[in-house]
C-alpha cells in the first residue's frame, strides 16, 4: 500500500519522489519475480487531485473528502484483495 502514486520516475518533477518511487518500483518488481503474489493498492486519480499529487496530503481540510475518496477505491478494489489474500 502507497500514499504516494507509484508513476513512472521520470514522471516525478521531484528528485527525492522520484528516488523513493524507483526503490519502490524495484522492490515490486524483486517480489514479482520471485513468483509473490502482489497486489499493490495506490491512490487513485480523485485522490491525487484533491491532494494535489500528494503535495497537500497534511492538509487536514481534506480529511473527509479523502476519506470518501478512500472509501469508495476500497469497495472497487476489495474483490482484487480478496483474490490475492486467498491464493
Amino acid at each position: 500500500m502507497s500514499c504516494f502514486a507509484l508513476e513512472g520516475v521520470g514522471e516525478i518533477k521531484n528528485p527525492d519522489m522520484a528516488t523513493i518511487n524507483a526503490a519502490q518500483i524495484a522492490e515490486l518488481g524483486a517480489l514479482r519475480n520471485a513468483t509473490s503474489t502482489l497486489a499493490v493498492i495506490a491512490p487513485n486519480e480523485a485522490f491525487l487531485t484533491l491532494t494535489h499529487r500528494g503535495a497537500a496530503m497534511l492538509d487536514g481540510r481534506l480529511g473527509p473528502e479523502a476519506f470518501r475518496i478512500g472509501y469508495a477505491q476500497a469497495l472497487q478494489e476489495a474483490e482484487d484483495i480478496r483474490l490475492t489474500w486467498n491464493s
